[in-house]
């Protein structure tokens, strides 16, 4: 199953205001989890687990995103962190048939902390419920996080193979 957008919505909208910074960011990992678990190369999904070692470097990354006027840049500065391990261990996160030999992380991930504060300030500005507040910030993250290519190795003669990590 490739990503989908509806579940990082309903993952983000089940968020509920917190006491502290370090419980919205768990809050945040769980959601961004759930979503980007679904991720496929070839049709396979994610091994289970493999994901650990990005997501820890997403949360170091998200200190500080309780602050309102930094949030949307510290929220771009995790995903980038979070791809970035992503792309280094991409052959240990998918076992397609052929297998993942590199990766490289989608072009539009410089655009994050722009798009979402965009969101942000629209929800604000329409007072919208949280629930539409989650799906909006969805819809806008998600097609950043596409255009990721694994680069496959077929059995010889056959040279490597750019797969879209959807």
């Amino acid at each position: 199953m490739p990503l989908d957008p509806g579940i990082l919505g309903t993952g983000l909208g089940a968020l509920e205001p917190v006491d502290t910074e370090a419980e919205g960011i768990d809050n945040f990992m769980t959601a961004w989890e759930d979503y980007f678990s679904l991720a496929s190369v070839s049709g396979v999904p994610t091994v289970p687990g493999s994901l650990n070692g990005a997501l820890s470097t997403m949360r170091g990354a998200m200190t500080g995103v309780g602050n309102q006027d930094a949030a949307a840049n510290i929220i771009q500065a995790a995903i980038i962190a979070f791809w970035g391990v992503v792309a280094g261990a991409a052959a240990s996160i998918w076992v397609p048939p052929n297998p993942v030999v590199s990766a490289t992380v989608p072009p539009g991930l410089g655009n994050i902390g722009t798009t979402i504060q965009g969101i942000f300030d629209s929800n604000t500005a329409g007072k919208l419920e949280l629930a539409v507040c989650a799906v909006n910030v969805a819809n806008a993250l998600h097609p950043l996080q596409l255009g990721g290519i694994a680069i496959t190795q077929p059995p010889p003669p056959s040279g490597p193979v750019p797969v879209p990590i959807l």
